[in-house]
């Protein structure tokens, strides 16, 4: 990822991935969150839903795996997320909202703009980035970042029931139901699937979500009628 954001991405390319790592775990963080609980912070950098996501340099993001440490951030997810417990904190999440990536540094943005080709978009970095995971990677590391999409099913099931008073939203969100589990299809053959269509959805879908949580209310005002 590093190699292709430096010398071979276009800076819009580069500057939705750079958001896409910072808001994912954002949403996580959200989505955890509980009433009378201070935010847990951690000094961990470019791992764990709690760590640290600026990004100040590629060489940062290189010697922290950010790779690998953003797809682990959806297997933390599953581990920790408790239904009852975010049922009984609906009203709360409904009364916050997440923090703002802008207050993220993008430094590494610069090392993009002064080294890259500015050769793909953000449809071919994302499958630049798959082919070399799935042909470089040992086999545990690919099937850990192709499979690494399990969480997008519980942040979608959190947002129908944050918006279950929008049906605009909900009618939105439907849009994102997966016909077919990404999962279960990895875990059949790694080797016989489009990681591609997965990871790009992904990304898709937490720009969505966060666009949402930040903009849309969760109950839309009546219209008056005179």
């Amino acid at each position: 990822m590093t190699f292709g954001l430096k010398y071979l991405a276009r800076t819009e390319a580069a500057e939705l991935f750079i958001r896409h790592t910072q808001i994912e775990p954002i949403l996580y963080r959200y989505i955890l969150s509980k009433r009378d609980q201070s935010p847990i912070k951690s000094s961990e950098k470019l791992n764990g839903i709690d760590g640290d996501f600026n990004l100040e340099s590629l060489s940062v993001a290189k010697r922290n795996n950010l790779t690998i440490g953003h797809d682990l951030l959806s297997y933390e997810l599953v581990d920790r997320f408790d239904k009852q417990v975010f049922l009984e904190n609906v009203e709360y999440l409904r009364s916050i909202t997440p923090e703002d990536h802008e207050d993220y540094s993008k430094a590494l943005l610069e090392e993009n703009r002064r080294h890259s080709l500015q050769l793909l978009g953000p449809t071919s970095l994302v499958m630049l980035i798959v082919m070399i995971i799935t042909l470089c990677g040992d086999l545990k590391t690919t099937v850990t970042a192709l499979n690494s999409f399990g969480s997008d099913s519980i942040l979608l099931w959190c947002m129908k029931r944050l918006y279950v008073d929008n049906p605009s939203v909900l009618t939105d969100l439907d849009f994102f139901m997966q016909e077919v589990s990404n999962r279960g299809h990895y875990n059949s053959s790694v080797f016989f699937s489009n990681p591609s269509q997965y990871l790009y959805y992904h990304v898709v879908f937490d720009e969505v979500v966060y666009d949402l949580l930040m903009n849309e209310p969760f109950k839309p005002e009546e219209s008056c009628v005179v």
